[in-house]
């Protein structure tokens, strides 16, 4: 059981490919590939995506379904389904305005 999942190249976030083509934020809303040929074909849907300039660095990532969701197997992916372990400062100024 496998998702596909890139990074959004507007603003850098981690987003997954859904059932109806759109590139969405929530790894519980993400459409499910439970064979290679389908893996495949949602890599195909990313590279055209690639080639529209919404998103870059896609691939499979390996999940499980829970008792209290979906998740990714991988510590890497569930770091990045979960968001980032620290905060990011982005400027002087925008760590001022906090």
């Amino acid at each position: 059981m496998q998702v596909v999942s890139a990074s959004r190249l507007t603003d850098g976030s981690v987003v997954y490919l859904d059932s109806r083509g759109d590139w969405i934020e929530s790894l519980a809303c993400a459409r499910i590939f439970d064979s290679e040929p389908d893996v495949q074909a949602g890599l195909e849907q990313a590279k055209a995506a690639i080639a529209a300039s919404k998103i870059i660095d896609a691939f499979a990532v390996p999940v499980a379904q829970s008792a209290d969701g979906l998740h990714a197997i991988s510590l890497r992916n569930a770091i990045r389904e979960l968001g980032p372990t620290v905060a990011f400062k982005t400027s002087p100024a925008a760590a001022a305005r906090r």
